[in-house]
């Protein structure tokens, strides 16, 4: 146990009671008597404890066995650095672990003596403290061990120091060596970048932001073209802490030049004295460069030529043919070991000969138009900075170009010549060139547009030729235009095809290859018609017509009908003129005496009296050659038997074959009307009878036959009539105030009829056999009418007779008193005769004429009681 500790110690006898006890620490007695011993350990008390139990008795038990406690002083813990380093910047993490030599402890942690607590940036994790670095983390941090166990604790540790830097250092860049600007491709360059604050660090080094490689510290760049821009570095350590970017070095990266090889003299192909000098130059500061040259890849001797101080210029003076040769040049840099690569070559050649010029012409037309360009040139292939002389007719002109050029007038025309020149004291000139005539026309020409065959109408399916003509000058290139649309290049004629009828305006243009001066045709307009088809006409009235008659047919144009021949031709075939067929002698006629084997489709085409053109056939016009007679036909309609009064009859006559046919009607023949129609509207019994129709055509009646129809018979009825009766009655006149009408169809045993009711003209009612009259629904008393109406035929009735209701029921009642009167009286007279019968007495007398009976039978009375009812109600 540890030093400070408390220690139980309890002695006990299982035995009886009444013990107390002695205790003994490395057999030396303790003053204490007590079962249970307490002891605060320290170094002075350490050792083996034993105890006895003794009665009042005296009686003493043996010593217990030693317990041992042996006591160690509580032990150090040690702070140690987990990370590698104590000065550290904010936001970097240092972590410190207590250490204590044995197991069982717990930690706790002090900075500058005052005990910490875990917060957001201090974790306490078992022995370690993590520490995410704060400004006011700057401190002295110690540790202590606490038992896990027993309540001891150790003093604190020795203090371990940690800095928390606020700001992370800016790191410096250094160009070690060399230092030049600008290097050039190959060369190697050394940086150093260093942090002047802590320690660990590791270095990235950026060109233009871009990191390119790390090292410890200094980092050499094997310089490539593209390694040329701004370098600056970076620290950095632990994965955590990173500084800002150094400042910038800028590093300017350059190929190695290749010399620029100039000549100096504006020509390097010269003749024999002339002075020929060039000089070389590397990249815009060719001070900085010294030069060497060769001719052929071997150097030039600096004692037969004239070579500058540092070799930038070249001189030969009075060349000779030895100098001719390809020149080169290098360049070697300053004080480094930067040389260049061969320049260009430049050849100087050393001409033997005089040149001569050739002058040429564009275009090289001996004759040209106004407007059109003349450009003439005076050449020399050989070397350059020429001057040139231009004559015209041998008088020189003020021109020294090597290209002389005019929109020429007729001024211009004559002959040509140049020579050329060169340099000073003396001036090189060459011999004259060749001489060029020239020959300008005031008027352009026009070209001529000939159509083959010249006609003016053309057909289509015809071809025609169009040629385009110019005799002038030479080099023409033909262009056709059709409507104002080109067509056609470079041929001087085209073929026409007449496809379909329009008109086509034809032009052709001629133009120059070069100058494409260009001069038009007047238009040719061809006016291409689609070949007309004749037309085949009957110049008899009809063409359906019977052996014997005269059938004419004519054939035609409608225009320029003299310009055609005409043939003929039946159901496709070429007719066979003979006696009976005959044509006139151009074909435009043609006359048939009609048999049945000249029934067919007739047609004729045109061809043209002077050229290959033949039309189509015409439209056919059929002829119908009949062998029988014709049928007269005669329709009614309505197609029924009976008719009634008031309904409408239509009859039609036609013949099914042929035409120009006359009709007439006819009634129990007798003529009525003439024409294919006959109607009779409305009917009347009258018209009842035999009816037929007739037919007939032309004026020679011994072949043109007439010919009845068909008789059609005509049957008339009377249409049925409605009539009302009333229903209301005579016993019921006292009692109402209504009227009860019934309509009913008369003459017809037909039944399936409806009414219809109609009051002062107009319909009021309709499929109702009855009808109510009140004074409500007819205060004004009107008068009535009913028809009857059906689905058959016939299909409704006459109107019948009307009926007025005003003071209907008045009468009624007076007609019925009148009426009982008479029944009364005859009543009366027939009993007084019977009475009188009864009392009167008898005259005996067999010679007197039996009287007449004066008594009425009841078949009498009933007679006598209608006929006065019916003689009330007409009234």
């Amino acid at each position: 146990m540890y030093v400070g500790e408390t220690v139980n110690f309890t002695c006990a006898v299982h035995v009886s009671s009444g013990w107390t006890y002695k205790w003994y620490r490395n057999n030396v007695g303790i003053s204490h008597t007590g079962s249970t011993l307490s002891i605060r350990l320290g170094r002075d008390n350490a050792g083996k404890y034993t105890c006895k139990a003794i009665k009042a008795d005296g009686i003493e038990t043996h010593s217990s066995e030693k317990k041992t406690q042996a006591v160690d002083d509580v032990p150090e813990p040690s702070v140690k650095l987990v990370t590698p380093w104590a000065d550290v910047f904010v936001n970097e993490v240092v972590t410190l672990s207590c250490e204590v030599a044995s197991t069982g402890w717990s930690f706790s942690w002090l900075k500058n003596g005052q005990t910490l607590s875990a917060d957001g940036d201090l974790l306490m994790t078992g022995a370690n403290l993590n520490i995410i670095a704060l400004r006011s983390h700057t401190g002295a941090y110690s540790c202590k061990a606490n038992h896990k166990d027993r309540p001891v604790h150790s003093e604190p540790s020795q203090p371990l120091d940690v800095k928390v830097y606020e700001n992370i250092p800016k790191p410096t860049l250094s160009q070690i060596d060399p230092s030049y600007d600008p290097m050039y491709v190959g060369e190697t360059v050394h940086f150093a970048c260093s942090v002047n604050v802590s320690s660990g660090w590791k270095f990235k080094l950026f060109k233009d932001e871009r990191e390119i490689t790390s090292s410890d510290s200094s980092i050499s760049v094997q310089l490539r073209p593209s390694d040329g821009g701004k370098y600056s570095c970076k620290g950095t350590r632990g994965g955590q802490t990173t500084t800002d970017h150094s400042d910038k070095i800028s590093l300017t990266v350059l190929e190695i030049p290749i010399p620029q090889l100039k000549a100096l003299t504006p020509w390097l192909d010269v003749f024999p004295y002339e002075t020929v000098k060039m000089g070389c130059g590397a990249t815009s500061t060719p001070s900085d460069w010294i030069y060497e040259w060769y001719k052929e890849e071997q150097a030039v001797s600096r004692t037969s030529n004239s070579v500058s101080s540092d070799g930038a210029t070249l001189t030969i003076n009075s060349a000779a043919s030895s100098d001719r040769g390809q020149y080169k040049c290098k360049a070697t840099l300053k004080s480094r070991q930067v040389i260049t690569s061969y320049s260009a070559g430049l050849t100087v050649n050393v001409y033997d000969q005089k040149p001569r010029p050739i002058l040429i012409q564009d275009p090289d037309y001996s004759i040209l138009f106004p407007q059109e360009p003349l450009s003439l040139q005076c050449h020399i292939n050989i070397s350059n900075g020429w001057e040139f002389v231009w004559y015209k007719n041998n008088e020189k002109l003020t021109f020294n170009q090597n290209k002389y050029e005019v929109t020429p007038d007729t001024a211009h025309s004559g002959s040509y010549t140049c020579e050329a020149t060169r340099g000073k004291d003396p001036k090189f000139t060459s011999d004259l060139s060749q001489a060029k005539n020239v020959e300008i026309r005031k008027d352009a020409p026009e070209p001529v547009l000939a159509q083959v065959p010249a006609v003016d109408k053309v057909y289509v399916g015809e071809q025609l030729m169009l040629k385009c003509n110019l005799d002038v000058s030479r080099d023409w290139e033909y262009h056709w235009y059709k409507d104002e649309q080109i067509i056609f290049s470079n041929v001087s004629s085209i073929t026409v095809n007449a496809t379909h009828p329009h008109s086509e305006v034809y032009k052709c243009e001629a133009k120059r290859r070069k100058t494409r001066f260009e001069t038009k045709s007047q238009p040719k307009v061809i006016a291409i018609s689609a070949i007309p088809t004749p037309s085949v006409k009957g110049v008899t009235p009809w063409l359906d017509v019977f052996p014997g008659e005269t059938v004419s047919l004519s054939c035609g144009m409608k225009t320029e009908a003299s310009d055609w021949l005409y043939k003929w031709s039946k159901d496709g075939q070429p007719i066979k003129y003979e006696e009976s067929v005959k044509s006139d002698r151009e074909g435009t006629s043609l006359t048939i005496i009609s048999s049945v084997s000249h029934a067919g489709e007739y047609s004729c085409m045109a061809e043209h009296r002077e050229r290959a053109v033949f039309s189509d056939y015409s439209s056919g016009i059929r002829l119908q050659v009949y062998d029988t007679k014709p049928r007269v036909t005669l329709v009614q309609d309505p197609e029924v038997k009976v008719f009634h009064t008031q309904d409408s009859v239509f009859f039609s006559c036609g013949v099914n074959v042929s035409s120009g046919w006359e009709y007439s009607w006819y009634r129990n023949d007798q003529m009525l009307a003439s024409g294919p129609n006959f109607t009779i509207s409305p009917l009347f019994t009258s018209h009842s009878g035999e009816y037929k129709c007739r037919a007939k055509r032309g004026r020679e009646v011994a072949v043109f036959h007439t010919d009845h129809s068909w008789s059609v018979t005509l049957n008339v009825n009377e249409r049925p009539s409605a009539s009302i009766l009333l229903l209301t009655g005579w016993s019921e006149v006292f009692s109402t105030d209504s009227l009860t009408l019934e309509c009913e169809a008369k003459d017809t045993d037909d039944g399936d009829w409806r009414f219809k009711w109609f009051k002062g003209g107009e319909e009021i009612a309709q499929n109702m056999s009855k009808h109510l009259v009140t004074p409500q629904n007819d205060p004004e008393q009107s008068e009535y009418t009913c028809q009857g109406v059906r689905t058959g035929r016939p299909s409704y009735t006459t109107s019948s007779e009307p009926l007025k209701t005003k003071n209907l029921l008045l009468k009624r009642r007076v007609l019925l008193s009148i009426s009982g009167c008479l029944v009364f009286g005859i009543c009366a007279v027939f009993l007084g005769c019977i009475l009188l019968r009864v009392f009167r007495k008898p005259v005996i007398d067999q010679d007197k004429p039996e009287e007449a009976d004066l008594f009425l039978t009841m078949a009498q009375l009933e007679k006598v009681r209608k006929l006065n009812i019916g003689v009330v109600l007409r009234l």
